[in-house]
């Protein structure tokens, strides 16, 4: 048994399994679009790393453009699909590869393909690592699949702690940790700074937040000045979130506290 983001968890798959997932995709991949230069569209910030590992694997080099599509906007969900980081124009006349972690209801993908469809690309392939046939709601083909998973399996596979439940509303305001300082914004906006570089609240970089309830998930995505870009996806697992209280721990399970500034 492991525990990862306090719910005890059964080995499903191996590390070698999942490579092995990864090589035959991206054997497939590179079967059928290897010769008509394809662009991979990667979706922020879950299939990040499996688009790392699917451009080593590809015998063939990957250009790679991110982009970000959510239904949820700061706080709460929209019930609308919104576009963060859109399809660039360059996908006209491209063969496009959407590259997600998982496809579960597909309706964010069914948005994310109506979107695409208007820029008029040469085709439209869809990869993800996991699927879930039986959640699936729509219509459109995935056309390459590392691994189909059936929902019903999972609570055979773990048993799980029940989440807390933050009230996310708390998390607006200025936060400090020594010399780093964060700024939640009302609108899924705000800045970092570091007083240790000598760099204060007006010369701050800014970044885009949200939080998914269901997996008490806080995202970040930095502003980049030198590439004109939004960049640098990072994801966190809130911990504790109170009047004077922020904590979260990243992937590696590193801890990160902060106290409000008053």
């Amino acid at each position: 048994m492991i525990t990862v983001h306090d719910k005890q968890f059964e080995l499903y798959m191996t590390e070698a399994e999942i490579q092995q997932d990864v090589n035959r995709v991206a054997a497939e991949i590179s079967r059928d679009l290897k010769d008509k230069n394809p662009l991979f569209c990667p979706t922020l910030t879950g299939a990040f790393m499996f688009m790392t590992d699917l451009a080593r694997a590809l015998d063939f080099d990957a250009e790679t453009y991110f982009v970000k599509y959510s239904s949820y906007s700061g706080m709460s969900s929209t019930g609308k699909v919104k576009s963060e980081l859109p399809f660039p124009q360059k996908c006209k006349g491209r063969h496009v590869v959407i590259v997600e972690d998982i496809v579960d209801t597909g309706i964010t993908m069914e948005a994310m393909l109506e979107e695409l469809r208007k820029m008029e690309p040469a085709g439209i392939y869809i990869a993800s690592f996991l699927f879930k046939p039986n959640s699936f709601k729509k219509n459109f083909k995935v056309d390459y699949i590392g691994r189909s998973i059936i929902v019903g399996v999972c609570s055979l596979m773990f048993s799980c702690k029940e989440e807390p439940k933050f009230d996310i509303d708390l998390i607006v305001g200025k936060w400090v940790s020594g010399t780093e300082y964060w700024r939640y914004d009302t609108d899924g906006t705000g800045v970092t700074w570091d007083e240790a570089d000598d760099v204060h609240e007006d010369e701050a970089q800014a970044f885009k937040w949200e939080f998914d309830p269901e997996s008490n998930r806080l995202n970040h995505i930095h502003w980049m000045e030198m590439t004109q870009e939004w960049t640098l996806p990072k994801s966190y697992t809130l911990k504790a979130l109170d009047d004077n209280k922020l904590s979260y721990k990243d992937r590696f399970d590193s801890t990160y506290t902060f106290n409000r500034v008053l």
